[in-house]
């Protein structure tokens, strides 16, 4: 008698296959999920930054001085304008100016995304503005 071999995989070999790639996502998964939270939240900075540059355009244009402050975690002018992000909270060491030359006094404004914290910094006299990632440390102490 001819025993016949079947052609296929044994559950044995379908199990070890399964606990790899399970192995697998567990070390991956929690790098991905940073890494889409860090994008979300630079996309909610990058929103904050425009509302700067857009204060910063309006100054030169009509010739006045506008300040940017944060309550309560919402950045606001001196016009009463408002600027809330969809999530995080924002901190800002001191009030910031646009001056109707187009300079600014400078300043630095914290955005808080969950774990990750941003650094919104305008330079003065030119108002150049940068976007950095940096330590929840430095949130919390300002």
């Amino acid at each position: 008698m001819k025993r016949v071999k079947s052609k296929g995989f044994t559950l044995m070999e379908l199990l070890v296959v399964v606990i790899l790639i399970g192995l697998i996502f567990s070390v991956i998964f929690p790098e991905i999920k940073t890494k889409y939270e860090k994008y979300v939240g630079s996309l909610e900075a990058e929103k904050i930054i425009l509302f700067l540059l857009k204060k910063k355009r309006e100054s030169f244009l009509y010739g006045k001085e506008i300040e940017i402050f944060v309550k309560d975690g919402i950045l606001c002018t001196d016009e009463g304008e408002r600027f809330k992000p969809e999530k995080g909270y924002l901190q800002i060491e001191s009030s910031l100016k646009f001056y109707p030359l187009g300079s600014t006094n400078g300043g630095k404004i914290y955005f808080n995304f969950g774990k990750i914290t941003f650094l919104i910094q305008v330079k003065a006299p030119f108002g150049e503005i940068s976007l950095e990632e940096v330590f929840n440390e430095t949130f919390a102490s300002k």
